[in-house]
C-alpha cells in the first residue's frame, strides 16, 4: 500500500481510485454484506499495486544511481509503522475492557506477531481466514501487511544485486519467480489451503505481477502494433475482471491460485493500459474515489478492529445498519489517522523523521511488551469477578483434563517433537468385545465420554486421536510430525469386526470435490469399505461451532448463572456447517456408509442448544468454540447407537428363524 506520491515516479490519481475499488469491498465483505461475497480480493488488488509502485521506485532510483537500501527501509517505516502503531495502541484498552482471558491472550499473541512482521505466519498456524472465530480477531487483517513487509525484505535486495544483468534479464527472472509462485499456489490450495492463503511463497506472484508491469512503459509511452487497441480495451477488461471477482467470487473460491488471475490480471490491465483521457481513467479519477484511495491504508487498518470489537460486544453479527455505520466510522477514523498520523510522518523533516528506524524499533518493542504481558498473565484473568472466572476456568483445557486419555490415546501439539510417539495398549480396547474405534482429531476425542455413557457389556472403545490431523490415509505434504508418526498405526489397528467412527473438524474444503481433503477422505472411505462391511463404517459430520468460546459468550452475556437444560442461542456457523455436512452426507451415501449429522442433533433452524442435563446438573454443550461436552456428544451418538443395536438384534432374530 505504497504512498501515492513519490519523487521517483509520476503521480497517477487513477491508482488512488483503484485503491478505493480495492479497500471498499474488503470493508463491506468483513461487514457481512453478502453482495460483496468476493470483497476479500481487494487484498489481491492491493498486492499488485504495491508490487508495481515499489518496483517502479526502486528501478527509477537504480537507473539514476541513487538507490539506497537504508533509505528504502526508512521510507517503508515512515509509510507503514506510525498508523499501524496508532491503531494497535487504540485497540489495547478496548481489548482489555471487552475481551475475556482467552481472547486477550490471543490478542497479545497477535500484537507480538504484528511487531515481528509475522502476523501471516501466526494466523496461518492458528486461524482459518473464513470463519466465525476469525471475525473476532482485531488484528487478523495484519496478515496481508506481513506478506508485504516480507516481500520488502527480498525485492530491493534482489533488484539491486541483479541490476548488472540488465533490465531484460531482470524482467525474465521476475517472470520466472512469478510463474513458480503461481504454480506453487495452484498446488497448495489443493494440499495446504490455509498456508496457501496466508504465506508469502504462494502470495508472492501477485506482488511480482505488479513488479513485472513496472518494467513496462507507462500507458502514454506504449507504441507499436496493437498498442492503440490495447489502450482502448484493456481498462474495460481490467475493470470487468475486478468487478466479476468482487461480486461473483465467494469464500469457496481457492485464492490465491489461477482464479486470482481475475483480480490480479484486471489490476495489471488497468495500470498498464489506462491513459489519462480514457473513460475508465476519468471514472477512477473521480474525487470521492481518489479521496478514499488516499486514506485506504488507514481505512484498511481500522475496519477489522471495528467489526471485531462490535461482534465481541454484541455477541454476534452486527445488523446491516450497524455494519454500515461501522463502515462510515472506519472511513472517518481513516481520515483522522491519515491527516494527523500518516501524513506528518511521511515527510523527511524533523528529527524523528530524518532517522525513523530508531523510534520504529522502539514502537515495535513496545507492542511486543504489551503483547507479552497479556500472554504471560494468561489474559489477565483477575479482571473478572470470582464466579465468572471459576466458570471459565472449569472449561479451560477441558478436552485435555476431562480424562480423554490425553498423551496416551490422544496426542496434540504438546507432543509434536517427541521422537517415540505410539498409542498405548489401553487405546486398543478389548479385542474380545465389539469395539467402537474412534479415529480422528480432537473433534473425534470429544465423543469418547458420550460413547462411554452408551456402552453395554461386551463392548469397548479403541481410541486413536491426533489433534490437528484429519482421519485420512493420505496426509498433506506439509503435515505435523505427530500426524506422520501416528497416522499409520491408527489405521493398521482396525479389525474386521470393528465399528469404525471417523470424525474430525472438517474444513470448508470438504464442499469442494476437487480439493485434496475431499479426495483424501473419499480414498479413505473407499479403502475402508473394501475391508469392512459398509454398515460398520460411520462418518460423523461437522459439529456446530461458536464465534469464540461458548463459556466466554455466556459469561459476557450474563447467561452462565441462569442456564436451564434445553436453552438455545442463535449460531452463525450453521450455514457453513450445513454445507459441509451436505457434502459429507453425499460422500457417505456414495460408499453406503452411515452418516451422523451433529448439526441436526443439536440445532434447530438458526439456533443450537447451549445447555443439557448432566449428572443431576447442567452442563453447557461446548467447552470452547466447538468441542462438545459429554452430554452433547452422547446426544449426537445416541440415535445411531440405538439404531445399530436394533438392526443387529433384527439380524440375529432373522438368522435364528432360519
Amino acid at each position: 500500500m505504497e504512498q501515492h506520491k513519490n519523487p521517483s515516479i509520476a503521480y497517477r490519481p487513477e491508482i488512488d481510485g483503484l485503491r478505493a475499488v480495492a479497500v471498499l469491498p474488503v470493508i463491506l465483505f468483513h461487514g457481512g454484506f453478502a453482495v460483496f461475497a468476493g470483497g476479500f480480493v481487494g487484498v489481491d488488488i492491493f498486492f499488485v499495486i504495491s508490487g508495481f509502485l515499489i518496483t517502479s521506485i526502486i528501478l527509477s532510483d537504480l537507473e539514476k544511481g541513487r538507490f539506497s537500501v537504508r533509505r528504502f527501509y526508512e521510507r517503508r517505516a515512515r509509510r507503514i509503522l506510525p498508523a499501524l502503531f496508532f491503531v494497535c495502541l487504540v485497540c489495547v484498552p478496548f481489548a482489555y475492557a471487552w475481551m475475556l482471558p482467552s481472547g486477550l491472550e490471543r490478542f497479545g499473541e497477535s500484537l507480538v506477531a504484528v511487531a515481528t512482521f509475522s502476523a501471516n505466519i501466526f494466523f496461518w498456524s492458528t486461524q482459518e481466514y473464513f470463519g466465525p472465530a476469525a471475525e473476532l480477531q482485531p488484528m487478523l487483517h495484519t496478515w496481508s501487511l506481513a506478506v508485504e513487509e516480507q516481500y520488502y525484505v527480498f525485492i530491493p535486495l534482489f533488484l539491486m544485486w541483479c541490476w548488472s544483468l540488465g533490465r531484460r534479464w531482470l524482467f525474465i527472472l521476475v517472470l520466472l519467480a512469478s510463474a513458480v509462485s503461481l504454480l506453487l499456489s495452484e498446488w497448495s490450495w489443493r494440499h495446504e489451503p490455509t498456508a496457501n492463503f496466508y504465506l508469502l511463497p504462494t502470495r508472492a506472484w501477485e506482488l511480482l505481477v505488479g513488479s513485472l508491469i513496472a518494467f513496462v512503459p507507462g500507458p502514454g509511452q506504449l507504441s507499436g502494433p496493437g498498442s492503440r487497441l490495447f489502450k482502448l480495451i484493456a481498462p474495460y477488461v481490467g475493470l470487468a475482471l475486478i468487478l466479476y471477482s468482487i461480486f461473483w467470487f465467494d469464500e469457496d473460491v481457492p485464492i490465491p491460485g489461477v482464479y486470482a488471475l481475475a483480480p490480479v490480471g484486471g489490476t495489471a490491465l488497468i495500470i498498464t493500459g489506462t491513459t489519462p483521457g480514457h473513460p475508465i481513467a476519468r471514472l477512477l479519477r473521480l474525487r470521492p474515489l481518489v479521496a478514499v484511495g488516499l486514506i485506504s491504508y488507514s481505512a484498511y487498518l481500522w475496519h477489522q478492529p471495528l467489526f471485531a470489537f462490535a461482534r465481541i460486544r454484541l455477541l454476534g453479527e452486527p445488523g446491516h445498519w450497524v455494519a454500515a455505520g461501522l463502515t462510515l466510522l472506519s472511513l472517518a477514523l481513516a481520515y483522522v489517522s491519515w491527516r494527523f498520523v500518516e501524513a506528518p510522518f511521511r515527510t523527511t523533516t524533523g528529527k524523528i523523521n530524518r532517522a525513523p528506524l530508531v523510534p520504529a524499533a522502539a514502537g515495535l518493542a513496545a507492542l511486543s511488551a504489551i503483547g507479552i504481558v497479556f500472554i504471560m498473565s494468561g489474559g489477565l484473568p483477575t479482571r473478572l469477578p470470582p464466579a465468572d472466572r471459576a466458570f471459565i476456568e472449569h472449561y479451560d483445557n477441558y478436552q485435555d483434563v476431562e480424562n480423554n486419555r490425553f498423551g496416551k490415546c490422544f496426542f496434540g501439539e504438546d507432543h509434536e517433537y517427541e521422537t517415540t510417539l505410539s498409542f498405548e495398549d489401553d487405546c486398543h480396547g478389548d479385542a474380545d468385545t465389539q469395539r467402537f474405534v474412534l479415529i480422528g482429531d480432537s473433534y473425534s476425542a470429544h465423543y469418547l465420554h458420550g460413547l462411554n455413557a452408551l456402552l453395554r457389556p461386551g463392548e469397548s472403545i479403541a481410541q486413536f486421536n491426533i489433534s490437528g490431523c484429519l482421519p485420512i490415509l493420505e496426509l498433506p505434504t506439509l503435515t505435523p510430525q505427530r500426524c506422520s508418526s501416528l497416522n499409520p498405526e491408527r489405521f493398521a489397528s482396525i479389525q474386521t469386526q470393528d465399528i469404525v467412527i471417523v470424525s474430525a473438524q472438517w474444513p470448508t474444503a470438504m464442499t469442494q470435490p476437487e480439493s485434496f481433503e475431499y479426495g483424501a477422505l473419499e480414498h479413505t472411505l473407499a479403502t475402508l469399505s473394501a475391508d469392512l462391511p459398509s454398515e460398520q463404517i460411520v462418518l460423523i459430520g461437522a459439529s456446530p461451532e461458536w464465534p469464540g468460546a461458548l463459556p466466554v459468550q455466556l459469561v459476557r452475556s450474563d447467561l452462565h448463572q441462569t442456564l436451564e437444560p434445553g436453552d438455545m442461542l442463535v449460531n452463525a456457523t450453521l450455514e457453513q456447517k450445513t454445507a459441509i455436512n451436505r457434502s459429507l452426507s453425499e460422500l457417505a451415501a456414495a460408499y453406503d456408509v452411515a452418516f451422523i449429522d451433529p448439526v441436526a442433533q443439536l440445532c434447530d433452524e438458526d439456533e443450537c442448544v447451549v445447555a443439557l442435563t448432566y449428572e443431576n446438573g447442567v452442563e453447557i454443550s461446548t467447552s470452547d468454540h466447538g468441542h462438545l461436552t459429554p452430554p452433547a456428544a452422547e446426544r449426537v451418538l445416541a440415535e445411531f447407537i440405538q439404531g445399530m443395536r436394533a438392526q443387529r438384534w433384527a439380524s440375529v432374530g432373522a438368522a435364528t428363524a432360519r
